[in-house]
């Protein structure tokens, strides 16, 4: 046999294991993720759960408190994968997150690219964020709340400078009722920004005001706590 053919034989029988080498890969790490998120537990309860996005300035931005707590969760720069010129919230439902008992949380990113810094209500490093859901009628309705604090120094600003993003994790449902949810970030009563929407499960008893998780419901949602 020619050494010219015989070199071209073993040059495609080497790419041929190579991709069959990395397609294997591929499903082993496709079925890898699979397997993670099966292993994480959704959260099912029948009440308002507190408003848990936490954050702080950057340490370009950063203050001495007077009195309110700081976040740890601080301002993150932004890369070319966000859009540009824009505030906005987006719920990332292709990333999946576990916390220490196995349940799963989405990723809900405040970006800034705009030219200017922007700056936002908080408590104690709490922002005005909340989920909504749509009823039964169709009407969009609280599932989340946020608790008030006796002290006035828990009030406060917090600054998200230019091409800067806030990443908090949030709960990834599951119940008997099929909706949409969103979330929201207020300010007076109003709806600042409001975020993409995502089909999910959930309980009726969510959307119930009166029913609250309060501080000790179970420790619901304390492990995804800042």
């Amino acid at each position: 046999m020619h050494k010219t053919t015989l070199s071209l034989i073993l040059i495609s029988f080497f790419f041929s294991c190579s991709a069959q080498s990395n397609e294997e890969e591929t499903v082993n790490q496709s079925a890898t993720e699979d397997s993670v998120k099966l292993e994480l537990d959704s959260v099912d309860i029948d009440f308002q759960f507190r408003g848990r996005c936490y954050a702080f300035n950057s340490a370009k931005h950063n203050v001495e408190s007077n009195g309110e707590a700081h976040s740890s969760n601080l301002a993150q720069k932004t890369d070319d994968s966000f859009t540009k010129n824009d505030n906005y919230l987006f719920l990332n439902t292709q990333e999946y997150e576990g916390s220490d008992n196995n349940r799963a949380a989405h990723k809900l990113y405040l970006v800034n690219t705009t030219k200017s810094k922007i700056s936002y209500s908080a408590q104690d490093s709490r922002l005005n964020i909340v989920a909504q859901a749509l009823d039964e009628n169709g009407e969009w309705k609280d599932i989340s709340y946020l608790p008030s604090s006796w002290c006035g120094n828990s009030y406060h600003k917090v600054t998200l400078g230019k091409n800067e993003y806030w990443r908090f994790y949030v709960p990834v449902f599951k119940g008997t009722f099929a909706t949409k949810l969103r979330y929201v970030l207020l300010d007076g009563g109003e709806n600042l920004l409001v975020s993409n929407e995502i089909d999910v499960l959930i309980n009726p008893g969510q959307f119930n005001a009166e029913k609250k998780q309060g501080h000790n419901s179970e420790g619901i949602m304390d492990p995804y706590d800042d």
